[in-house]
Order: C-alpha cells, then sequence, then structure tokens
C-alpha cells in the first residue's frame, strides 16, 4: 500500500523547489509514495501536464474564504499520510491544520533567506506566530541549507527537529554542438557567451546583472548576454531601456522559458548570478553540473555551494560592478576545463540519489 504525501506549493511553474520535487519523484514512487500536489493560488501552473503523466494529482485550493475547512477535508478525504510544505512560514497554519486533521508525518521545508529587518511591525509579528506554529506542528523542519534555518533561528543547531537535506541534481552527458549558439544570437562569431538562468523576479537583480555586463564589455570588449527564464513585462522593460541606454541592446538576448535549460547552461561560457536572497538556487547547481562556472552574489546558499563545487565562486553584492567583470573574465577561463568541474560534482553531497536517500530518511522515520 502506498503512502500518499501531499506537496504543498503556490503554483506548480518551473521553479527551483518544483522542479527538484518533480525530479525526485519517480525514484520516490518506486519507494512506495504516492505524490499529491496542493496549489494554494488555485491556478494551474506550466508543470501540471508533467506532473500528471508522471501519475501525480493535482488538487486547485485558493487562499481565501472557507480555506481552513476545504484543507482540512482534503487531508482527511485523501487520507493523507506525509503532509510536506514547500511555502515559507505560512507553512506554519497549514501543519497546525495537519495537525487537527490527524496527519501524522508533518513536514516544513524551507527553502529561502529573506532577510526580515525591512518588513513593517505587523508582518514582523505575523511571521513571528507563524514561525512557532511551523517548528511547534512540524514533525520535522527541513531547510535546503544551513541559511535557510538559520534566518529562522539562529539556534537551529540546537532544535532536534530541524536538519538540512541539498537538493540534488542527476548528471546528464551533454553533447557539444558547435554552432548551438547560431540559431538563438544574431551575428554569433564565437564571442563569449554569459547566461543568466532565472525567472524575471526582483530577487534576481536583473538590473545589477546588466551592470556588471555592461563593466564587462567595456573592459574586455565582446560578448553576449543570454537571459533564460519566465519573464515579467514590469522587469523586462527595465532590462531593454536599461541595454538601450547604454547601447548593448544587441548584446543582450532574451530568450523566455526554455524547456530544455541543460542545453543552454551546457554551452554558455559562464554564468552570472547576481541574486539579493535564494535558498539553494537550483540554476546554480545545474550549471555546475555540466561543469559550467558560476559566479554568484555571496549569499547565504551560494555560499554554501562554492565550498563544495570550484565551479561556483561568490562576490559581495557590495563589490564594485568593476570587480565583478574582472572576476568574471577570470571566471571564463575555467570553462575550458568543464571534465574536472563536473567529477568534483559528481563527489560533491548535490546528487539526486543523496537527496532520494536523505528525503527517503526522512518519511520513514
Amino acid at each position: 500500500m502506498s503512502n500518499k504525501v501531499l506537496h504543498v506549493f503556490g503554483v506548480m511553474n518551473r521553479g527551483g523547489a518544483e522542479l527538484r520535487t518533480l525530479t525526485l519523484m519517480p525514484q520516490m514512487q518506486a519507494l512506495g509514495y504516492e505524490f499529491h500536489f496542493c496549489v494554494l493560488s488555485g491556478q494551474p501552473g506550466t508543470l501540471d501536464e508533467e506532473i500528471l503523466a508522471l501519475g501525480g494529482k493535482i488538487h486547485y485550493l485558493k487562499i481565501g474564504p472557507g480555506f481552513l475547512w476545504r484543507f482540512t477535508s482534503l487531508l482527511r478525504q485523501q487520507q493523507i499520510d506525509i503532509l510536506h510544505t514547500h511555502v515559507a512560514l505560512v507553512s506554519g497554519l497549514l501543519v497546525l491544520l495537519g495537525t487537527m486533521a490527524g496527519v501524522k508525518k508533518r513536514i516544513s521545508h524551507l527553502r529561502s533567506t529573506l532577510d526580515e529587518r525591512d518588513l513593517s511591525f505587523l508582518r514582523r509579528c505575523r511571521n513571528a506566530i507563524l514561525r512557532r506554529c511551523l517548528y511547534s506542528f512540524s514533525t520535522h523542519v527541513l531547510g535546503v541549507c544551513r541559511g535557510a534555518l538559520e534566518c529562522q533561528w539562529k539556534d537551529w543547531q540546537q532544535r532536534p527537529k530541524c536538519r538540512v537535506i541539498y537538493n540534488g541534481l542527476p548528471l546528464t552527458d551533454m553533447s557539444h554542438e558547435a554552432d548551438f549558439w547560431s540559431q538563438w544570437i544574431p551575428g554569433y562569431r564565437q564571442q563569449k557567451v554569459i547566461i543568466n538562468l532565472a525567472r524575471m523576479n526582483p530577487a534576481k537583480n536583473h538590473l545589477r546583472l546588466l551592470s556588471v555586463f555592461n563593466a564587462f564589455l567595456r573592459q574586455y570588449g565582446e560578448g553576449f548576454l543570454v537571459l533564460v527564464g519566465k519573464e515579467d513585462k514590469r522587469i523586462k522593460a527595465q532590462i531593454e531601456n536599461y541595454a538601450a541606454q547604454n547601447g548593448i541592446t544587441e548584446r543582450v538576448i532574451i530568450l523566455s522559458e526554455q524547456s530544455q535549460p541543460l542545453r543552454f547552461l551546457a554551452h554558455a561560457d559562464a554564468m552570472l548570478f547576481p541574486s539579493l536572497w535564494e535558498g539553494l538556487p537550483g540554476s546554480v547547481l545545474e550549471a555546475a553540473s555540466v561543469g559550467t562556472p558560476v559566479l554568484s552574489s555571496a549569499i547565504p546558499g551560494c555560499t554554501e555551494i562554492s565550498q563544495q563545487l570550484q565551479a561556483v565562486k561568490t562576490e559581495s553584492l557590495n563589490s564594485d560592478d568593476r570587480i565583478w567583470a574582472e572576476k568574471l573574465a577570470t571566471l571564463i577561463q575555467q570553462a575550458e576545463n568543464r571534465p574536472a568541474l563536473i567529477n568534483n560534482f559528481r563527489e560533491s553531497d548535490f546528487l539526486l540519489d543523496k537527496n532520494l536517500r536523505a528525503l527517503h530518511a526522512v518519511y520513514a522515520e
């Protein structure tokens, strides 16, 4: 008999947490787990068809009037054995409802390191209540990195429910296509290609990304910046305006979402990733897994990755663009040593098999 697991997300789009969960799904099913997904936006997502094709079930349950009753009813009617939430501190409410519905295993999975110092007093009070509920009513509290737990509890290592489980990726052999970029970049003639794989969102710091790239062009002459990820109209307009004002429009290529992002990462010379905050960014791990060097902001999750992976280097967001550009130019030289970087990834904690074993151990406790 299968154990039913209900994963809770906002919407099933191509985000890091959503993709990592889907990657685990076939292997976890083979171990006897049946995956259900509860979508709190009530909206369909780009991954829905893939979930259904894999045999998963999706429950659209928009937060609003009657949500508390509808959520507890869902848990009881579907006879959920494991509640696994991925919605930050809102998980505190959900694990409380899971307790009321009689779900024996309730897992809150923290995936971000967002700083609360700029929040209003009322928002901080609300978060304090949710944080208390989250720890009190969860049987396990997982963090994708140490920073994700530390930003909630400085003493997390003394809290028995807390543990770190790093996301894992499968190693994928990527064949090299000599003319890959010609089909995507007009006028491409073997110039260096710098990529950013991220949805257009304030946390991804796209204007700083362009500023660093512009400094790189001024210092080193040629290159292209390729942006892969879900578009946002406002941020895209800001990107286009910045590029036009600085005369680099032809150097900035916006490709939107792609179904096979690893192909783009594998053919780039480096990835630039100046995010303001993250959990354990999947795109950084994906780049490293195919041997593409990454220059990232020195935020907790990326710093933890860099401690194990030679492909990933970090720089403070307070550093000047010129320093970023110099470090990026140095890093591009590493792309010539992809096999060694891939072998280094193979020896790290960020492999799918290690992630699978760690999560199965929690589910089976």
